[in-house]
């Protein structure tokens, strides 16, 4: 009779025992004093999905590290990469001071991977059918895997294999997670059970997609919102900005002294509108055909890039530019394929096509004869243009040149002065600029709602001072543009 109630007293403890194995692995007060702590052991309550351009990926993590305009940085706040995608990325700490979501565990995963319409898709659609792209299931619809709700109930803390620490900090550590770490947009996951995305960026209004990107777009419903004016401009690499310098000498538009100077304003070689679309249409099929010699390489984004539809606005005159001039056999120059970056032959004009921005750069500074292409004004820095010491201009391989004789990125107030946040161009009409927009579901509410609009107004705060952008409107009238392209870009520039 003792052995049995022995035996039945082992049960119940061993029974307590079990349980409190299994109890969840969130230690509130660790995680409150140790960011490491507070990503493997403590999912989200609240986790905001935002996707589409990376244009404006600087400014948008600009917005997310500023103490108190979502997170409350006198608390944990982990910077979260992904092994191998640098366009996913997130933001885990604590709600703000003041907000309706102050003092939650708040994580914000932005995924720009394949731009604008990648992340209007996933916003208009939840992804329910198709893909963004000819019915090809791209990688936009992955994203980062924080710690869920079911391992921390179960007691799971994030693997320790899962976590490479890169900046040690207990308040800020910078992390990079396992490329295993990765979860799937396209399904409810995590522990607000939320749909694919509730905020998307995009170089252009939905309206000015390439047909056949994304879902019909309902303006009510889905409700876009300009940002600022965000630039952009044309990009070549060393060789071809050396040529473009010899022919504009020899067409009496640069003094001959300006032959291979890289670091003066006046010796920035110039690149006409014509030129750029003939480019764009396929009339240009050699460097011959621009009055240079070398072979030549244009670099171009896919159809589902607002870069790409921001291009063929200020070039072709129309965003939906694709499928209306076939060049060659299953391409087209502002054709729906995803890349391309072995290039198609157009005369003798390779064309080749890059999923990203910094992969079309890189293309552009390292690619051999004469290189050109279009990207954001934010890849400003000389190390994203191939500079590797403080030479910086002098040491680039890649450099902006001047579009119908005005520069984007020298001030014009001297010789070498260069504008650090390229905005005096934008301020002063400078042409390839667009209306970066932002979207969300008119039925987002509650929490969702206030860090959508906490993520708003840190853009268009012109105390963030963000590159390749002017603003509209803002308490700043020094950073204020009064060139618009009065809600349609493609409308030309107006005054407000």
């Amino acid at each position: 009779m003792n052995m049995k109630m022995i035996a039945a007293a082992c049960v119940a403890f061993c029974g307590a025992s079990a349980f409190a194995a299994v109890t969840p692995s969130c230690n509130t007060t660790a995680a409150a004093a140790d960011g490491v702590t507070l990503l493997k052991t403590c999912a989200p309550e609240i986790t905001f999905y935002g996707a589409g351009a990376t244009a404006m990926k600087s400014a948008i993590q600009a917005v997310l590290v500023a103490d108190g305009k979502v997170f409350d940085k006198s608390k944990p706040f982990v910077t979260v990469n992904l092994s191998g995608n640098t366009n996913a990325y997130a933001y885990y700490g604590y709600g703000a001071a003041g907000k309706s979501y102050a003092g939650k565990r708040v994580a914000v995963i932005v995924n720009g991977t394949n731009g604008s319409m990648a992340g209007v898709n996933q916003l208009l659609t939840n992804l329910k059918t198709g893909s963004v792209e000819n019915g090809v299931d791209q990688q936009e619809y992955k994203t980062i895997q924080l710690h869920t709700a079911a391992a921390q109930k179960a007691g799971n803390a994030m693997p320790d294999a899962d976590v490479t620490v890169t900046t040690a900090s207990t308040l800020a550590p910078v992390v990079t997670l396992a490329s295993t770490r990765v979860a799937d947009f396209k399904t409810a996951w995590g522990v607000d059970k939320q749909k694919v995305a509730h905020m998307a960026f995009s170089d252009v209004r939905p309206s000015e997609a390439t047909p056949g990107q994304i879902a019909k777009w309902d303006a009510k419903a889905f409700p876009s919102e300009t940002i600022a004016m965000q630039g952009f401009g044309v990009l070549v690499n060393t060789a071809m900005y050396k040529a473009l310098q010899t022919r504009d000498i020899a067409a009496k538009r640069m003094d001959s002294a300006c032959q291979d100077d890289l670091t003066t304003a006046a010796c920035q070689p110039n690149i006409f509108t014509p030129d750029y679309t003939a480019l764009m249409t396929g009339k240009v099929t050699s460097a011959a055909d621009l009055g240079l010699t070398g072979t030549l390489t244009f670099n171009r984004r896919p159809a589902s890039s607002g870069t790409q539809a921001a291009t063929q606005i200020r070039f072709a005159g129309e965003a939906n530019y694709m499928g209306k001039t076939p060049l060659a056999t299953g391409f087209d120059m502002a054709g729906a394929e995803i890349t391309n970056t072995t290039g198609v032959a157009v005369g003798d004009v390779t064309v080749k096509t890059w999923s990203g921005t910094g992969d079309l750069i890189t293309g552009i500074r390292t690619g051999s004869g004469l290189q050109i292409g279009v990207a954001s004004l934010d890849n400003s820095a000389a190390s994203k243009l191939g500079a590797t010491s403080t030479v910086a201009r002098a040491d680039q391989q890649a450099f902006w040149v001047k579009l119908d004789g005005q520069s984007p990125d020298f001030t014009g107030t001297s010789t070498t002065a260069l504008d650090s946040k390229y905005r005096t161009a934008l301020l002063n009409g400078y042409s390839f600029a667009m209306e970066f927009q932002t979207l969300k579901s008119a039925k987002l509410a509650g929490d969702y709602s206030a860090i959508y609009s906490d993520i708003v107004a840190g853009l268009k705060d012109p105390a963030a001072n963000l590159t390749g952008i002017a603003y509209i409107g803002s308490t700043d009238s020094t950073k204020n543009t009064a060139w618009t392209r009065g809600g349609n870009n493609f409308f030309p520039l107006n005054k407000y």
